[in-house]
């Protein structure tokens, strides 16, 4: 039964990914690079086997919540208006809200609340700062923003790992944590990552 149980569950992940692409086709490839960047991250960290399968196979639906902002603002080639701004930002509630249903738990559902959390406790939505980030978020936005970086977009052309790895590390203590940010700049030296921007 609960082997019957976990397929479900992953087949139901399956199809919200499917959701996502149909969708948007970056967002879903962003979603799979940045959760296999996650998890060689918390490999290298060394966290438990099932704290890495969460990243895994739920890092990839992080944006999820992208398919309720409409695609005039989620497809804009330029700069976005406050008032739109406010509205993407709402894209890791709606993640949350999408995946709440699947009953995760919450240090799962925190991945998807607050991957947009700052180190400095300026982002959002809950405006959290340092250890008060929940681990698997703080991950996940190291290597979101990365990816994010090394990814042609319509408004900016693509970092290349270097550069890439020099930001980070220079927003490490302030966006990011400073721990995470190494242990990323230890594995892109390394040639540990097989990210391509897209």
């Amino acid at each position: 039964m609960q082997q019957e149980l976990s397929q479900s569950y992953l087949r139901s992940i399956r199809a919200l990914m499917r959701t996502l692409d149909a969708r948007d086709g970056y967002t879903a490839l962003h979603g799979e690079q940045v959760a296999a960047i996650a998890a060689a991250i918390a490999e290298r960290m060394g966290l438990d086997r099932q704290r890495i399968d969460i990243i895994r196979n739920l890092g990839p639906l992080h944006d999820i919540g992208k398919i309720g902002i409409p695609d005039h603002i989620l497809k804009k080639p330029c700069g976005l208006h406050a008032n739109e701004v406010a509205l993407c930002r709402q894209h890791a509630i709606l993640s949350e809200t999408i995946i709440a249903p699947l009953r995760p738990g919450a240090e799962t559902l925190s991945m998807f609340r607050n991957h947009h959390e700052r180190w400095d406790g300026q982002g959002y939505p809950d405006g959290l700062a340092g250890t008060n980030i929940p681990l698997l978020a703080r991950i996940l936005s190291v290597a979101d923003a990365y990816h994010a970086m090394i990814s042609q977009r319509p408004y900016r052309p693509a970092r290349d790992d270097t550069q890439a790895v020099r930001e980070m590390v220079a927003h490490g203590g302030a966006q990011f944590d400073p721990d995470v940010v190494g242990v990323l700049a230890g594995l892109v030296c390394e040639g540990a990552l097989d990210a391509k921007g897209s």
